[in-house]
């Protein structure tokens, strides 16, 4: 067995030839930078990480070391977006609708997406799919112009799905809406006929204090328009859902029973997000999400540089980080614009203080802000 101060040389001499071809790939990352900016291509490509994680673990001699391998060149990745982040800075276009532009969500009409979509958009065409993840892949796949998704409500917190979408397919925000939620018993009889019902689970979560009084079956479905959808084509009035007014009108069915949300206030905020990033004249609100080193007081030193330049913090969730047991990523939403040198000065001192910064958004948001 080797001398183990014979093995740590041997590891500073391979160490140096690890950070000679580090600062060899960051040169051309650089240049990548300079590229996404004259082509306007978005900073993460999926598939061709995936491809190229692929490729080089099954470069190895031992497979044993595949795993680790995968997760060294995911923080890799990530740092070099982060990187090309910092130089493409605030180089995005101004916010702008396309005209005759498509907007996909998730669902069917009658959904709060479509209302909410309805809300935030007109005379544009729009695409419905059935997941959260084909509607991001709609748009990655430049299907639709835009995307409009539910990402968190005031009575049951974060959907986690959409978060986790969002950071994999580098989608950016562009601006949000935040729609009161009203939730509706919706059937062809009288209540006391009902014996099952049928719900997106937020329906379920959100009217949990009305459902309680009664011992009816729940099945969940991929949304609530969809589950009203399904009670029509039933025909039955043991069968009721929980949706929209609007949906209820849309499918001919009656409302059996106003208002059964827990919660009168009950909000859901949606995002919309576009492929490629966009500076609203007037934006207010910054969404990003912060990697950082698993030591004591990490957490403390990012949210001290965001408190000592007074600068409003509306959010912070945290989300696992995927291959990383125990370990997280922190989403958090701010005032302010990229356009405000105090803001952009904090930006910059968040690269030196995170593993990673990702930014998802600068826009404008007309309630999502402290009045």
């Amino acid at each position: 067995m080797r001398d183990i101060e014979e093995l740590r040389k041997e590891i500073d001499t391979i160490d140096k030839e690890l950070v000679r071809l580090f600062e060899k790939r960051m040169n051309v990352v650089e240049e990548v930078a300079a590229f996404k900016i004259d082509t306007k291509k978005p900073l993460k490509d999926p598939a061709r990480e995936a491809q190229l994680i692929k490729k080089n673990v099954a470069l190895l001699d031992d497979d044993k070391y595949g795993h680790l391998l995968s997760v060294f060149f995911k923080d890799l990745m990530e740092y070099s977006r982060t990187y090309q982040q910092s130089i493409i800075g605030n180089k995005s276009q101004t916010f702008e609708i396309k005209k005759n532009s498509t907007v996909v969500y998730q669902g069917v009409q009658g959904s709060f997406s479509s209302i909410a979509l309805s809300q935030f958009f007109t005379d544009v065409k729009t695409v419905s799919k059935r997941s959260f993840k084909d509607t991001f892949e709609s748009l990655y796949n430049e299907e639709a112009d835009y995307a409009i998704l539910p990402i968190e409500n005031s009575s049951t917190g974060a959907i986690n799905e959409v978060y986790d979408l969002l950071l994999k397919y580098d989608m950016k925000i562009i601006g949000d809406l935040y729609l009161k939620i009203r939730h509706h018993l919706i059937g062809k009889g009288p209540v006391d006929e009902v014996e099952a019902v049928y719900s997106h689970e937020q329906g379920f979560k959100q009217s949990n204090g009305f459902l309680s009084q009664y011992n009816w079956k729940h099945f969940s479905y991929t949304n609530t328009a969809e589950s009203v959808k399904h009670v029509k084509s039933l025909n039955d009035s043991r069968y009721a859902a929980i949706g929209s007014k609007e949906a209820a009108k849309l499918y001919d069915l009656d409302i059996l029973k106003e208002d059964i949300q827990d919660h009168n206030y009950n909000t859901t905020r949606f995002i919309v997000l576009s492929k490629l990033p966009f500076v609203h004249d007037h934006a207010n609100k910054i969404s990003l999400v912060l990697r950082l080193a698993h030591e004591p007081q990490a957490l403390y030193r990012v949210l001290d540089v965001i408190a000592k330049r007074g600068i409003n913090m509306l959010k912070i969730e945290s989300r696992p980080i995927p291959d990383k047991p125990w370990a997280y990523m922190f989403y958090i939403d701010i005032e302010g614009s990229l356009k405000d040198e105090i803001v952009s000065d904090m930006i910059e001192e968040l690269h030196e203080k995170a593993h990673s910064v990702t930014l998802l958004g600068n826009y404008y948001s007309r309630n999502g802000v402290s009045k």
